[in-house]
Order: structure tokens, then sequence, then C-alpha cells
């Protein structure tokens, strides 16, 4: 079942910004069918806690760890100083999807409803990278993102003179490198 429900920019920021279920169904809300889970707050209130300065999560396939992970980028894109994300996977080719989802997000229709469009300046689908700005209502702040496989070099990427602010690591093992007698 759903419901139409008005509210105001203003209002709708402040939630986006403090509430993880209002972010989550904001994002997902076609997609979703049930109440998001107590465990999908938790664990996306502490991928985006500022205070935390690594996280690790383990919890089974299918309970949507890499969707939280990729809601999380949105997050700090939005709502704090981090302007330069890289979103490593154990290959660039599986690492690549996930970039086209955040940027999915940030061309959602909600959020131009309630932000504007974004200005893209680099979107390059193919290759996972992105440079953009986000709306003027959001300050225009000017964004990188960026997927990378595992063994790539991640601490000597520079772009405009910038350099990384967070990696979010997401599926960085495959069966070859878990396969081992350890």
């Amino acid at each position: 079942m759903s419901a139409s429900v008005q509210i105001n920019a203003d209002d709708c920021i402040v939630a986006l910004e403090h509430d993880a279920e209002f972010f989550i169904q904001f994002f997902l809300g076609e997609e979703i069918h049930l109440a998001v889970p107590d465990f999908h707050k938790d664990i996306f209130g502490v991928m985006t806690h500022l205070e935390i300065d690594r996280f690790t999560c383990a919890i089974p396939r299918d309970h949507a760890k890499t969707t939280l992970a990729k809601l999380a980028c949105v997050h700090y894109f939005l709502f704090t100083h981090y302007r330069f994300i890289v979103y490593l996977s154990n290959t660039t080719d599986i690492a690549i999807p996930s970039t086209n989802d955040i940027v999915a997000f940030l061309q959602c229709e909600n959020f131009v409803t309630i932000f504007g469009n974004c200005e893209w300046i680099t979107n390059q689908e193919g290759k996972g990278v992105y440079k953009f700005r986000l709306p003027r209502s959001l300050g225009g702040k000017l964004c990188m993102l960026r997927a990378l496989g595992a063994g790539k070099q991640v601490r000597g990427i520079n772009i405009d003179n910038k350099r990384p602010q967070l990696a979010v690591v997401d599926d960085l093992e495959d069966n070859d490198n878990i396969a081992t007698a350890d």
C-alpha cells in the first residue's frame, strides 16, 4: 500500500539529513513494499555517522548492504564536506554499476523535485567516472565519484588537485581470493 504525502522542501531536506528511514524511502520508495527494517536503519546510521572512521559490515547476501552503501554515498555528497568518493569492488567492472546507481539516485524524480538538477561536468557511465556540481539549493558543491577495482591504486588518484576523501569498499572478494586454506 502506498500513500501520497505532502511535505515542503525544507522539511524534506531536514528529514533526509536526519531520518534514515525517510532517506531510504525517498530514494527507493517505488521498490519498497514493506516497512524499512530496523537493522537497515541502524546500518545506514552507522555508515553515515561522521565520527566513525572505519566500518565493516558483514551481513548475509540479499540484505541490502550494497544498496545501503550506495545510498550512504549519496548522503555523504548531500550532507557532509566530502566531495570525492571512490567506490571499490573486486573489479572495476563490478564497481561501475554501483557508481551508475549512485548517479541515478542523484537524477531520480524525487531528488530533482526537491533539489533540482545536478550539473554534469564528466559523465563516463561506462567507466564509472563522474564529476558534477550539486544543485544550487545544496550550495553547488563540486563532487567527484569514481569506480575502482581491487589492485588499483587509490592513494595516487589526484583529479583537479583533489584526492579521494572516502573509500566505500563493497564485495572486494571473489571465489578465487576467498577459496584459500585459511
